[in-house]
C-alpha cells in the first residue's frame, strides 16, 4: 500500500468497516490521481461523514468539490478571489481587504482549507442513493490514466486524462500539474510513466 493510501486510510480512523468496503476503498485509494486525493481530504473535512458507505459515496462523487489551488489562508483567498472569480475594480480593489474578503467567501458552507490549498463544496452532493457502494466504479471517471514516477517519488502518482479543468494554468491546476507537484518535478522530462490504463478496451498498445 503506497504513502498516499495510508494517510487516506488514516482519514477513516474510528470508522468500521465490511471487508468488500475495505477492499473496495483500497481499489479507489490506489487509484486516486493526486487531483482526486487532493479533494477526497478536503471533502472529509466538509462532510465528516459517520459511515463507511457515505465515504464510499464520496469517493465516487469527487466532481462535486472544486478546488483554489494556493489559497491556504484568508489572506491567500482573498487575492484568489479578486483576481480569479469576481474581478472587482482596481478602484474598488484599494478598498478591499483581503483578508476580510477572504474569511467572508470561506465562511460559505461547505468550504474549508486542506494542504495548502481551499476546497469548496460546488453542486449538492448525493448521499442517499441505494445502490451497494461496493458495486460503485473504483477507478475514477477518466479515459485514460497514466502513472508516472519520478527521483522524488518512485511509488508514482497516476493522472486522469483529458484533464477536466476548463482553465490550465497555475492558479487553476487540473490533473498533470497537481502530479508534477505531488512528484516534487517540475516537468515531465523529470518523470518516467511506469503504468497506463485505460477504460476503453478497443484501444490497445497503450
Amino acid at each position: 500500500m503506497s504513502t498516499q493510501d495510508l494517510k487516506l486510510f488514516d482519514l477513516l480512523d474510528g470508522l468500521e468497516m465490511t471487508k468488500s468496503q475495505y477492499e473496495w476503498l483500497a481499489r479507489r485509494f490506489e487509484n486516486m490521481t493526486a487531483k482526486e486525493a487532493l479533494l477526497f481530504r478536503g471533502a472529509m473535512q466538509i462532510e465528516q461523514p459517520q459511515a463507511t458507505c457515505d465515504v464510499m459515496q464520496i469517493a465516487n462523487q469527487l466532481e462535486h468539490y472544486e478546488l483554489l489551488y494556493g489559497a491556504g489562508n484568508d489572506f491567500a483567498l482573498g487575492n484568489f478571489v479578486m483576481e480569479h472569480i469576481f474581478y472587482p475594480s482596481s478602484q474598488t480593489r484599494e478598498f478591499l481587504d483581503p483578508v476580510k474578503v477572504g474569511a467572508a467567501y470561506r465562511q460559505k458552507d461547505g468550504n474549508t482549507f486542506c494542504d495548502g490549498n481551499f476546497i469548496r463544496l460546488s453542486s449538492p452532493l448525493d448521499l442517499s442513493q441505494n445502490s451497494d457502494p461496493a458495486m460503485l466504479p473504483d477507478r475514477g471517471d477518466y479515459g485514460i490514466r497514466v502513472k508516472l514516477a519520478s527521483r522524488n517519488n518512485m511509488e508514482g502518482i497516476w493522472v486522469g486524462f483529458p484533464d477536466t479543468s476548463e482553465y490550465m494554468d497555475s492558479s487553476h491546476p487540473d490533473e498533470l500539474l497537481l502530479a508534477l507537484d505531488a512528484l516534487d518535478a517540475e516537468t515531465l522530462t523529470e518523470c518516467i510513466a511506469v503504468d497506463v490504463d485505460c477504460c476503453l478496451p478497443q484501444l490497445r498498445d497503450m
